[in-house]
């Protein structure tokens, strides 16, 4: 049976973009995210990561994983 594939379409800034790119080695926009998604699904600490990522959306901040970047991104430009 073949897979069934969708598009999707989503809101990010240029410069989270830049680094997914940068931190998949992947050259594309849409090779840069699908890496991102699989290792996201693949990946063992996904689980802890879900279960905080639930509790962020009621307060109204970032993921845990997009605050994580976030942070990381902010701290490359000042220092």
């Amino acid at each position: 049976m073949m897979e069934k594939l969708v598009t999707v379409t989503t809101r990010i800034s240029d410069e989270m973009l830049k680094e997914l790119k940068k931190k998949t080695g992947e050259d594309t926009n849409k090779e840069a995210l699908a890496k991102a998604i699989y290792h996201y699904i693949v990946c063992p600490e996904a689980e802890k990561e879900k279960n905080l990522t639930e509790k962020k959306k009621k307060t109204g901040r970032y993921p845990f994983y997009l605050d994580k970047i976030l942070r990381e991104h902010s701290d490359e430009e000042k220092g």
